[in-house]
């Protein structure tokens, strides 16, 4: 009796144990479901920023139109600009600034000219044709008060250029959009301003022309002119004749020998 009891004593604490061992493992996996392991958190990447480009200050109208000329142009003066002012080869003289008012080009710095060419009737103020002139010039007004001009600025040759001042004479360099040569317009900006002043240069060694200089001109024939000769019809005259007149030899004179005999030529007179 005691045996039996000793046996269902043991069994009953059997099943308590594996119950309970039971549980135990039902409560570690649900706590093991519940809980997520960690996980690394994602590394941020950073985006690359596109580099600003500085926006260039705008000189004269801007516009998209494709009648206007568009340059850039760099400061190389080693002084601010003040004034920037564009006239056709048939003004006489440079209008306003296309600058803004108090607005100034640094040294170095870039900058944008827009110019949008007038025609012959718009710079002159009479005619019935429009005609757009080939030739432009381009007036510099320094931090200095000086002004200097470009002659003959290429618009249709040039995209970017640098202004420069050296031997008090502005010039500019560029390279052609034509032919992709690299052009020096110092020279040719020299021999305008002697030629203004009334100087002769002498130049030991001549250049090649750059596209600025340039000038094509058209040939110019004249057609010959022929006169006809004239002719006129020779005058005759006809020659007058007079009949000689004939006179008769008057008689010998019979000589006088006084009533004397004598003798002529071995004949003896009484």
């Amino acid at each position: 009796m005691y045996n039996k009891m000793k046996t269902g004593a043991l069994a009953f604490v059997c099943a308590a144990l594996v119950l309970c061992a039971g549980c135990s493992a039902a409560e570690n996996s649900s706590s093991a479901e519940a809980t997520p392991s960690p996980t690394a958190a994602p590394t941020a990447t950073a985006e690359p920023t596109a580099t600003s480009v500085p926006e260039l200050k705008v000189v004269g109208e801007k516009s998209d139109s494709k009648d206007t000329f568009c340059v850039t142009l760099e400061n190389g003066t080693k002084q601010e600009i003040t004034a920037v002012s564009v006239k056709t080869g048939s003004e006489e003289k440079f209008p306003e600034s296309m600058m803004k008012k108090g607005e100034t080009l640094a040294k170095d710095e870039k900058f944008e000219l827009y110019y949008t060419p007038k025609t012959e009737e718009e710079s002159s103020g009479s005619g019935d044709e429009y005609f757009v002139s080939p030739r432009y010039d381009v007036q510099l007004t320094l931090k200095d008060g000086k002004t200097y001009v470009l002659h003959g600025f290429p618009f249709e040759d040039i995209k970017e250029g640098t202004v420069l001042l050296e031997d008090d004479i502005a010039y500019i360099t560029y390279t052609s959009v034509s032919t992709k040569e690299k052009i020096d317009t110092k020279e040719a900006e020299r021999a305008t301003k002697e030629a203004e002043n009334g100087e002769v240069s002498v130049q030991t060694e001549e250049k090649p022309a750059s596209a600025a200089e340039v000038v094509t001109e058209e040939p110019t024939y004249e057609e010959p002119s022929y006169e006809e000769p004239s002719y006129e019809e020779p005058s005759y005259e006809e020659p007058s004749y007079e009949e000689p007149s004939y006179e008769e030899p008057a008689a010998p004179e019979t000589p006088d020998n006084g009533g004397q005999e004598g003798c002529v030529n071995g004949a003896l007179f009484n």
